[in-house]
C-alpha cells in the first residue's frame, strides 16, 4: 500500500479546527505542560502515542515528517517525555514515558479521532503485542463496529499468526463480539488456528464448520488478505483431524499432514514444521532431512526467524544423531551467534521478540547437545537461558523438551528433588499427551531416580502400564520406527534387569539396537549395545560381552557422545571394571578414552553416597542387623550389592581395599547360608536388613 505522507501543514490545519481543546479528562499536573506546547507538537505527540516505543523510521511514516525535522524535535523532548537507547549500529529506539503516554492517547482519541484510521494503517507494520501500547489496542477494540478498526486488528492478528503467538490471537478475539471477528478471515481462521495451538478442538471444530458457511471475503483485509482463503479451511480441516489424533501412529499423522503439505494457504510454514517435526520424532531419518530443508527454505524465504530456528534445530539433531556432532553442534553455536547479532542490531520491540524466541529455540537445542557430549554444566546454563522465554510462548513442545533437558542435566548430578519437581511439573503442564514420547520419557526418567536412590522401579513401571503394545517382538519388522518405542524398550529393561531375568533382557537389548539402527540415532545404539553387553556377561556369554562392550566404546570414541554410556542407566559398569581390571578392551579405543571414561565413572559414583536414615531408623537398623548375626559395616556392604554395584565400586564407595569387599562378601554368604549375590541381596530383603 503506497503510504500518503501527512504534512505538517496538515497536521497544523488538524489542530486549528481543534483549537478549544478540552483537558477537563486528564490529570490536573499535565494540564498546564500540555496546553503550553506548540500545536504541531501536540498533534504529533498525540499521534505517536498508538505505539509504547518507536524508532526515527517508524515515527517518520507515521507523521510524514523529515527525518532531520524528527531527530531536533524528538530530541527536545528527551528525557521528559521519551528515553532513548541506542544499539550497535548506532540506530536509537524511544521508548514513552508511561504517564506522557497515556495522556496523549488520551487526546488522540479525544481530539483527533479523524485520523485514526489513517494513523493505524500507516503503523499496521509494526502492530503487535508489545508495539502497540495497550490504550490503542482498547481503542481498536472499541472501534471494532468499523471495518477499518477490523482491519487493522485482522492485521496484528496475522502478524502474531507469523510469530506463532496463539495466546496472544486468542485473549485479542476473545475481546471482541462473535459478529465482528467472524466477518474477518484474519481474525476467524488465525482464531481457529490458534484455538488448535492450545488444544481447544472443540471451539476450532465449532468456528470451523462457521466459517464453511459464511461467505467469507478474502479482501476483506485489503492489506493482508487470504490469497488461498478456500486452501487455508480445507487446511485447517485437515489440521483438526492430526490434533484430534495424539494416540494415532506416526504413519496415520503423517498421511494426514502430506494431504495439506502442498496446498497453497496462508498455514503452509506451520504445516511445513509439523510435517518435519513428526517425521523426525518417527525416526524416518531420510524422509525428515528432505521436509526440514524444505521448510528450512520455505522459513528462510518468509523472513520468519522463530519458525526457521525451529526446523534447522530439527536438521543439526539429525545430523547429531546419525554421528556428525561436531559439525551439528560448530553451525548450531554460529547460527545462535547470528541471531544474537540480529537482535542487538534490532530496533523494533516486535523484531527483538521474535529474534529473542528464535534465540532461546537454539539455546535449547544446543543445551541436549551439550548433554550427550558430557558438558552437563554447560547445557544447564543452556536449558536456563532457554526457558524464561520459552515458558512465555506457546510452543509448548520446545518447553516440554528443554525441561526434559533440564531434568537429565540434575538426575546425572543426584540432584533428585530437582528433578522430581521438574517432572510434576512437565506432567500437569501436559495432560493432553497420554500414551505419547512424553509418557515413555517421564517414565524413564522416573525410573532412572529410582534407579540412582536405590528403589526398585517396579511401581512407575506398573504406574504407566509399559504401553506392552510397543514392545512386542512382532513390532520389530514393522514400518513403526517411533522413538517412543525405544523409551518404552529402556523402561522395560531396566525392569527386566532389576528382576534379573537377563535372558529376556537380552532379546530386548538386541530389539532396541536394531529400532535404533533404523531410526539412525547412535546415542541409542550406544546404550542398547552396552546393555546387551551386561546381559551378555551375566548369562556368561564373555566373548560377546566383550564384543558389545568395545561396539559401545568406539562409537562414543568416534563420535563423541558421552554421557548415553556414562549415565549406566543398566547397571553394566560392573563389566566395565572387569574388563578395566583385566585390560580386555579393543586394540582400537584410544588409552586417554579409557582413562576419561574411568575418571568420570569414579566422580559419578563419589556423587553417589547411601542414603542417610535419622537416628532412630539407623538404631533400629543396627538391631536388625545384630539379630541375624550381620555387623555395621556387612549390612552396609549387602546394601551396595543391592544396588548392583560390583566389588570395586562397593570398595570404593565403602573405602575399604578390593581383597576387603571380597573378604566381606564370604562372611556374609555364610552366615546368611547364600550360595551367591543375588541370594544374599533376597535373603537379606525378607530379614528387613536393607529396610530404614
Amino acid at each position: 500500500m503506497v503510504m500518503k505522507h501527512i504534512s505538517m501543514e496538515e497536521l497544523d490545519g488538524w489542530f486549528q479546527e481543534k483549537a478549544c481543546l478540552d483537558f477537563s479528562s486528564i490529570s490536573p499536573p499535565f494540564v498546564k505542560s500540555i496546553s503550553q506546547l506548540p500545536a504541531v507538537d501536540q498533534a504529533r505527540l498525540a499521534s505517536l502515542s498508538i505505539l509504547n516505543q518507536f524508532g526515527i523510521h517508524q515515527a517518520k511514516e507515521l507523521l510524514g515528517v523529515p527525518e532531520r525535522t524528527l531527530q531536533d524535535w524528538i530530541a527536545s523532548y528527551l528525557p521528559d517525555v521519551f528515553s532513548a537507547q541506542t544499539g550497535e549500529d548506532q540506530r536509537s529506539l524511544y521508548r514513552w514515558n508511561a504517564k506522557w503516554l497515556a495522556v496523549f492517547s488520551r487526546l488522540l482519541s479525544q481530539n483527533y479521532s479523524g485520523l485514526m484510521e489513517q494513523l493505524y494503517r500507516r503503523a499496521e507494520p509494526w502492530l503487535s503485542q508489545t508495539d502497540c501500547c495497550s490504550n490503542g489496542v482498547d481503542y481498536l477494540i472499541q472501534e471494532s463496529s468499523k471495518r477499518w478498526a477490523q482491519r487493522t486488528l485482522g492485521a496484528i492478528c496475522r502478524n502474531w499468526l507469523a510469530q506463532h503467538d496463539a495466546s496472544a490471537i486468542i485473549a485479542l478475539v476473545e475481546s471482541l463480539p462473535a459478529d465482528v471477528y467472524r466477518s474477518s478471515p484474519n481474525l476467524l481462521l488465525s482464531y481457529i488456528w490458534a484455538l488448535l495451538i492450545q488444544r481447544r478442538l472443540d471451539q476450532a471444530v465449532e468456528l470451523l464448520a462457521v466459517a464453511k458457511r459464511l461467505p467469507l471475503n478474502p479482501y476483506f483485509d485489503p492489506d493482508k488478505p487470504f490469497h488461498y482463503l478456500q486452501n487455508s479451511i480445507q487446511v485447517l480441516d485437515y489440521l483438526v483431524e492430526f490434533h484430534r489424533r495424539p494416540r494415532s501412529s506416526s504413519a496415520s499423522r503423517i498421511r494426514l499432514l502430506e494431504k495439506a503439505l502442498d496446498i497453497p494457504s496462508e498455514f503452509q510454514g506451520a504445516v511445513l514444521t509439523t510435517y518435519a517435526s513428526i517425521l523426525h520424532s518417527a525416526g524416518m531419518v531420510d524422509m525428515s532431512k528432505q521436509a526440514i530443508l524444505k521448510a528450512i527454505d520455505y522459513h528462510e524465504r518468509s523472513a520468519n526467524p522463530v519458525q526457521l530456528s525451529q526446523v534447522k534445530s530439527l536438521y543439526w539433531q539429525c545430523d547429531f544423531n546419525q554421528g556428525n556432532c561436531e559439525r551439528a553442534l560448530t553451525e548450531s553455536e554460529a547460527y545462535l551467534y547470528g541471531l544474537q547479532q540480529q537482535f542487538d542490531r534490532a530496533t523494533q520491540q516486535t523484531e527483538r521478540h521474535v529474534l529473542s524466541l528464535a534465540i532461546a529455540l537454539t539455546h535449547a537445542n544446543i543445551g541436549h547437545f551439550y548433554y550427550d557430549l558430557n558438558q552437563i554444566e554447560r547445557a544447564q546454563r543452556s536449558f536456563q537461558a532457554a526457558l524464561p522465554e520459552l515458558e512465555d510462548s506457546d510452543l509448548q513442545y520446545s518447553v516440554i523438551a528443554t525441561k526434559i533437558g533440564a531434568i537429565r542435566c540434575s538426575t546425572s548430578l543426584r540432584k533428585l528433588e530437582t528433578s522430581e519437581a521438574l517432572l510434576d511439573a512437565v506432567v500437569s503442564q501436559s495432560n493432553w499427551r497420554h500414551g505419547s514420547w512424553l509418557n515413555a520419557v517421564v517414565c524413564f526418567e522416573k525410573m532412572r531416580i529410582c534407579r540412582f536412590r536405590g528403589e526398585s522401579v517396579k511401581p512407575i513401571a506398573d504406574e504407566y502400564q509399559l504401553l506392552s503394545k510397543s514392545l512386542g517382538v512382532e513390532t520389530l519388522f514393522m514400518d513403526e520406527y517411533e522413538k517412543a518405542h525405544l523409551f518404552w524398550i529402556k523402561c522395560k529393561l531396566m525392569v527386566l534387569l532389576e528382576a534379573e531375568q537377563f535372558a529376556e533382557a537380552n532379546i530386548l537389548a538386541l530389539k532396541g539396537l536394531i529400532k535404533s539402527i533404523g531410526v539412525e540415532d547412535l546415542r541409542f545404539q550406544m546404550g542398547f549395545s552396552a546393555a546387551k553387553a551386561l546381559c551378555e556377561f551375566k548369562l556368561g556369554d564373555m566373548a560377546e560381552a566383550k564384543a558389545s562392550m568395545n561396539r559401545a566404546l568406539l562409537m562414543m570414541q568416534n563420535h563423541l557422545i558421552r554421557r548415553s554410556f556414562l549415565d549406566d542407566d543398566f547397571g553394566w559398569s560392573e563389566l566395565w571394571d572387569e574388563m578395566d581390571s583385566n585390560n580386555e578392551f579393543s586394540a582400537e579405543l584410544h588409552p586417554s578414552l579409557l582413562s576419561s571414561v574411568r575418571e568420570d565413572l569414579l566422580r559419578i559414583e563419589r556423587a553417589s553416597p547411601l542414603p542417610s536414615m535419622g537416628n532412630h531408623d539407623h538404631e533400629a537398623w543396627l538391631q536388625r542387623c545384630k539379630a541375624v548375626g550381620l555387623t555395621e559395616k556387612e549390612c552396609e556392604i549387602i546394601r551396595l550389592l543391592a544396588e548392583g554395584l560390583c566389588n570395586k565400586k562397593i570398595a570404593s564407595r565403602s573405602d575399604i581395599a578390593l581383597t576387603t569387599v571380597k573378604w566381606h562378601l564370604q562372611n556374609i554368604f555364610g552366615k546368611l547360608q547364600v550360595k551367591n549375590r543375588t541370594e544374599a541381596v533376597m535373603k537379606a530383603q525378607e530379614l528387613g536388613v536393607l529396610e530404614g
